[in-house]
């Protein structure tokens, strides 16, 4: 980026944080006019949790009770003990359809509300330990409701939520409640790379989730033996039949040239 262009976002930057703060004075100053009238001018507290934990205190029980019934209905109806994977994965889907979508995740800027999507995924990982069903990129995208292909724009930092602040630097939770609940109050919006962090994180712990399933197994065991770079053995004889095959040449390259 050129000098010049950075010289001119640093300018556009200070006239916004200028303008900012005059509304915050002016504000500042029509309530110290009011507290002389004798008006109350505190702002009513914000109900909202403190910790992505409370989100998962409030939202954990609803989703894993209606994730057991969908199982238990689908049991029935296919008059079987257990489903595979892909039923799991349908289980998830009316989740997100029943309640995910119609109660948590109600609008684009909740989407981006990078609290509650840290809560639901720590809500799919209990599920997932539950039921020790494999979790992939497409059952987590159903069920949090979401086109894979945003999952991998979340990944690779294309696209980036923003998280949301009182001006007072107080965290908002859900922008959408915010603004129903105080359509007057003003809030700060920032960009973040939450999203990014969450897809990894997803990802991370879809890994290990497979290698406890195949380390279960002797098959598994086997597997992991052979192909996992984490705790495999194949990597290091690679290394070591590389590491022989350069010495190899080396001492080819060293014999004397026969004439």
């Amino acid at each position: 980026m050129a000098t010049d262009d950075k010289g001119q976002i640093k300018r556009q930057q200070a006239k916004h944080k200028r303008n900012y703060q005059s509304k915050i004075d002016a504000r500042e100053a029509q309530r110290n006019e009011l507290e002389l009238q004798g008006y109350d001018t505190r702002p009513e507290p914000i109900r909202q949790p403190d910790k992505v934990q409370n989100i998962v205190d409030s939202i954990q029980d609803n989703i894993i009770n209606m994730f057991d019934t969908e199982v238990l209905t689908l049991l029935n109806e296919l008059g079987k003990n257990e489903l595979k994977t892909n039923q799991y994965v349908y289980c998830l889907h009316q989740v997100n359809k029943k309640y995910i979508s119609k109660k948590l995740l109600t609008c684009r800027e909740d989407n981006q509300n990078e609290f509650l999507l840290y809560a639901l995924t720590q809500v799919y990982f209990e599920i997932i330990n539950k039921y020790d069903f494999v979790s992939s990129i497409d059952a987590y995208c159903k069920y949090i409701g979401i086109n894979p292909d945003t999952f991998y724009k979340w990944e690779s930092g294309e696209y980036r939520g923003y998280k949301y602040y009182t001006p007072e630097g107080e965290p908002i939770y859900s922008i959408a409640a915010f603004k129903t609940n105080y359509p007057d109050r003003e809030f700060v919006q920032e960009l973040s790379f939450a999203h990014t962090d969450l897809a990894k994180l997803v990802r991370n712990l879809g890994k290990s989730n497979i290698r406890n399933k195949l380390a279960d197994t002797p098959l598994g065991v086997t597997v992991l033996a052979n192909n996992d770079r984490e705790t495999g053995l194949r990597y290091n004889a690679q290394s070591m039949l590389e590491s022989a095959t350069i010495q190899h040449a080396i001492s080819a390259n060293n014999l004397p040239k026969l004439e």
